[in-house]
């Protein structure tokens, strides 16, 4: 994220918390270069969500790594392979007493805080619990 406060430019991680209480102002194009960032580092599919803000990176290959950061970034959690679902499009991976399933489907999805659109609507589960978001595949 990149905003200004008092007229001084700063970098912070995303869903950085700012805790002066003066209002940020942030710039749209930092978040379009983290999906930019991604498909550069050959992440094959992208999905993020909001309230909590979260997002999971999934790499390409047969069995893919994973990447899921939860709440705001206080969980980082890294899936070092998944399997593709058998009856439906996403995956699914267990490590460390760790559950996740994936699922996206083609249906058309709108982020609620940005208002971007993105090709894909995406169903997240780890260990039990929902998220909602959506994303996109990157040809790579």
């Amino acid at each position: 994220m990149q905003g200004t406060n008092s007229g001084r430019g700063v970098r912070a991680k995303p869903f950085a918390r700012f805790s002066d209480g003066v209002p940020w102002e942030c710039t749209a194009f930092e978040s379009r270069l983290i999906w930019a960032e991604a498909r550069d580092r050959g992440v094959r599919l992208r999905v993020s969500g909001n309230e909590p803000g979260w997002y999971a990176e999934v790499q390409d290959g047969n069995s893919p790594e994973m990447r899921l950061v939860l709440h705001y970034g206080e969980r980082d959690l890294l899936l070092p392979r998944s399997l593709p679902l058998s009856d439906a499009l996403g995956y699914r991976a267990v490590a460390s007493g760790d559950s996740v399933t994936l699922r996206v489907t083609g249906e058309p999805c709108s982020d609620s805080m940005s208002g971007w659109d993105f090709p894909l609507s995406a169903d997240l589960v780890v260990n039990g619990r929902q998220y909602r978001g959506c994303g996109r595949f990157f040809e790579n």
